[in-house]
């Protein structure tokens, strides 16, 4: 038998196992998903509502917390043992501030946190 006669029959063999309805039905279906990302890519998005300043308080932590922009990569600067300032990773600039114990800070200021 010839090497390319030898090939040809293997290859024979495995084509008469290989599922290739199953083979078409996956490539259809990617191409249909490419089409959809197409669609997607070139959709646009609606637009974000413009960023507003906000405040939170975080009760397990007992910390008040204001961030001044949306910007979620950020590293904390101590600035008292209660007060540490907010600033951005890629510019350095003020991003918010983070009030440490501020339960306690009212108590000492006469400030109550109860309404009466």
């Amino acid at each position: 038998m010839k090497w390319q006669d030898f090939e040809y029959a293997a290859w024979k063999e495995l084509d008469s196992k290989f599922d290739h309805k199953t083979y078409d039905e996956q490539i259809k279906k990617a191409i249909e998903e490419a089409e959809t990302l197409e669609v997607l890519a070139s959709t646009e998005l609606p637009k974000r509502p413009p960023w507003k300043p906000e405040a939170h308080y975080n009760e397990d932590g007992d910390i008040i917390a204001v961030h001044l922009n949306d910007e979620v990569a950020f590293y904390a600067k101590w600035l008292t043992p209660q007060i540490s300032v907010l600033l951005s990773m890629e510019t350095d600039e003020i991003i918010g501030v983070e009030i440490w114990g501020t339960k306690r800070l009212f108590k000492e200021n006469g400030i109550s946190l109860v309404k009466e």
